[in-house]
């Protein structure tokens, strides 16, 4: 796995009354970037640049899962917040989202990337469910990623139809038995 020498080791520094990443979750977004387009850094700290990876079985796939997940894990240890999603998992295994919906058509890779898209649906969720990731991110995520269908949900409010067809107070208190006590209908 891809461990950058240059990390910072610095405490996490907030960003006051600004929303964004802080300096090393963008160190860390950067690194992640360089990964993904075969960039890596030799054992005398100089780039050296890959060719693509070649995903021949299903285990090629998983493995390089596995080691997101550590990747991701080792972030938040270091309190860098990265969200697991279907990109980021494909810019770290150095392909395309074509080539990861190539590989979910063929038959020996489907129920893989099956389960792959259900572990990053899940998280996302329960990141979305906690107001971390906002609800239209979301929405779009899981239509374009997890293949959830979009539908539309409306409420039409007419003024003045609920009350066709029904009778009036007028009528209503016509109709009403008069109380043999008073001798009048009620709300007279």
């Amino acid at each position: 796995m891809y461990r950058p020498s240059r990390r910072q080791k610095e405490p996490k520094k907030e960003k006051e009354g600004k929303k964004g990443l802080t300096r090393e979750e963008n160190i860390a977004l950067f690194n992640d970037m360089l990964y993904g387009i075969g960039c890596r850094e030799g054992s005398e700290g100089e780039r050296v640049i890959e060719k693509g990876r070649e995903i021949q079985e299903a285990d090629d796939l998983q493995l390089l899962f596995i080691d997101y997940i550590e990747h991701l894990r080792e972030m938040a240890e270091r309190d860098i917040d990265i969200i697991p999603d279907v990109e980021g998992f494909c810019s770290f295994a150095g392909i395309s989202r074509r080539k990861y919906r190539e590989l979910e058509t063929k038959k020996d890779f489907s129920t893989l990337i099956s389960r792959i898209n259900t572990a990053i649906a899940a998280s996302q969720k329960q990141l979305g469910m906690k107001g971390i990731i906002p609800p239209i991110v979301l929405a779009m995520n899981f239509n374009n990623n997890f293949d959830y269908l979009s539908t539309v949900n409306s409420l039409e409010i007419r003024q003045n139809t609920q009350n066709i067809g029904l009778p009036s107070k007028k009528d209503i208190l016509a109709a009403l038995p008069i109380d043999q006590d008073h001798g009048k209908r009620p709300e007279e």
